[in-house]
């Protein structure tokens, strides 16, 4: 499945099609990103799913990393591998 749903779109996806990996782009409101990328990384739904994270800013990159530490920050090139 590829597709950029919005909430709560996203959890009837996710649910119905069980996708084998989730992309959060943090190119607009990291803020938001963040606290989106956390909230998969928990739920029920998707928190054995593979998560990847693109476009993370520098200054955001070590935050990121403590609290989703399980997550893959990863390029497009790589995500498309």
């Amino acid at each position: 499945m590829v597709a950029e749903p919005k909430w709560p779109g996203f959890w009837e996806i996710a649910k119905r099609e069980k996708p084998v990996a989730v992309a959060v782009d943090f190119t607009h409101a990291p803020s938001h990103a963040l606290e989106t990328a956390d909230y998969i990384s928990k739920a029920r739904e998707t928190r054995e799913t593979p998560l990847y994270l693109l476009r993370v800013p520098e200054d955001r990159l070590e935050m990121v990393q403590k609290r989703l530490p399980q997550a893959g920050i990863v390029t497009e090139a790589e995500l498309a591998e």
